[in-house]
């Protein structure tokens, strides 16, 4: 006889696919900016200042959240 998957389990397995495609989609942006590092080059900074330092504060505080 199946068991019926409870309301519990279809929540975790959800949470469990999530995670692995947040994973897949982290590890592939990652590999961009391996295999392309001219796209952190100077010009970015030049681009919008203000904006560049808002990010780079927010990556430092997550960095050191993590």
């Amino acid at each position: 006889m199946d068991e019926q998957e409870t309301p519990i389990a279809s929540t975790q397995r959800a949470e469990e696919a999530a995670r692995r495609n947040w994973i897949l989609v982290k590890n592939r942006r990652k590999r961009y900016l391996e295999t392309h590092p001219e796209y952190f080059g100077p010009s970015l900074e030049l681009a919008d200042p203000i904006l560049y330092d808002r990010l780079v504060c927010w990556l430092d505080a997550q960095a050191l959240d993590s």
